[in-house]
């Protein structure tokens, strides 16, 4: 079978499925499994497979179809401008946080030269190696409660060449101490807290199959982890400092009054993303 029909055969069975990218995952899944770079199925529409080949498509094909995110068949996601490894775990990256990244840019002028960073939950650490990419000179410490997270970010770090200007704990964001890992006061803090309800409807089931619950899912209707973290940082920003951190699309107001009340924040703003919903909110630790 040539490569343009088992293409198209798999685009047809992803739209009967109702994928709304099956284009896109079709092609992304079908050159992965042959190794070829995208462009090469059409520059190759009649290149014949083997047996083994076909395989190897079917399997990947089968993965996708019992829902299993296409990030980790692939083993990458993209976020800002660079891909991320990605595995069984991890939270995936969404570009819904890359809101984060587009605030912290806007602040640029202001954090200039060796700032310290801190990511609390950094997940594979796509946030905090990300502003790396837009304040140079600042360095990273990343902080998750998963091995296998602290291992990812430390991979991400090497590939992209951010090792030196990053460090990364198995902690517990409760338990960061700075005299016990030797780290000075941070500039600013990001975040991407778990922050969904364990009983919303609208997570979809690929999500809850697959990826870690760890990540996703907080008590206290979603802001068990937001109130700790909230608070977590206050104590260890320098007066001044920024704390960022993402939320749920109606979360908006009840995190601002909650920032409100006296955990030493002012100018504490709700950010909207591109799709116009509450996502990140802003905040700045008092000088007093």
């Amino acid at each position: 079978m040539q490569v343009t029909e088992v293409l198209n055969r798999t685009i047809g069975f992803f739209k009967k499925k109702g994928f709304e990218s099956a284009r896109l995952e079709s092609e992304l899944l079908i050159s992965s499994a042959l190794g070829w770079q995208r462009i090469d199925l059409y520059s190759k529409f009649e290149y014949p497979l083997s047996a083994d080949q076909m395989n190897a498509c079917r399997e990947l094909v089968k993965r996708r179809t019992d829902g299993e995110p296409i990030a980790y068949i692939l083993g990458e996601k993209g976020f800002y401008q660079d891909d991320f490894k990605v595995g069984p775990g991890v939270l995936i990256p969404r570009p819904e946080t890359e809101t984060i990244v587009d605030e912290v840019e806007k602040l640029k002028s202001e954090l200039e030269g060796e700032i310290l960073i801190f990511d609390f939950g950094c997940g594979s650490g796509c946030l905090g190696l990300s502003l790396l990419r837009v304040l140079p000179g600042a360095r990273l410490a990343g902080f998750d409660i998963s091995e296998t997270c602290v291992s990812y970010s430390k991979e991400n770090a090497e590939a992209l060449g951010l090792e030196s200007s990053s460090g990364f704990f198995k902690n517990d964001v409760a338990s960061v101490d700075l005299n016990d890992l030797a780290l000075e006061a941070p500039d600013l803090i990001v975040a991407n807290p778990p922050y969904i309800s364990k009983d919303d409807p609208e997570v979809a089931e690929d999500v809850k199959s697959f990826e870690p619950s760890e990540a996703l899912f907080s008590e206290d209707d979603g802001l068990a982890h937001i109130k700790h973290w909230a608070s977590k940082a206050s104590e260890l920003l320098k007066p001044g400092g920024y704390y960022f951190f993402e939320i749920g699309h109606r979360q908006g107001q009840v995190c601002k009054d909650l920032l409100e009340q006296d955990l030493g924040f002012s100018h504490i703003e709700v950010i909207k993303d591109l799709s116009g919903k509450d996502r990140v909110i802003k905040a700045q630790k008092e000088l007093r």
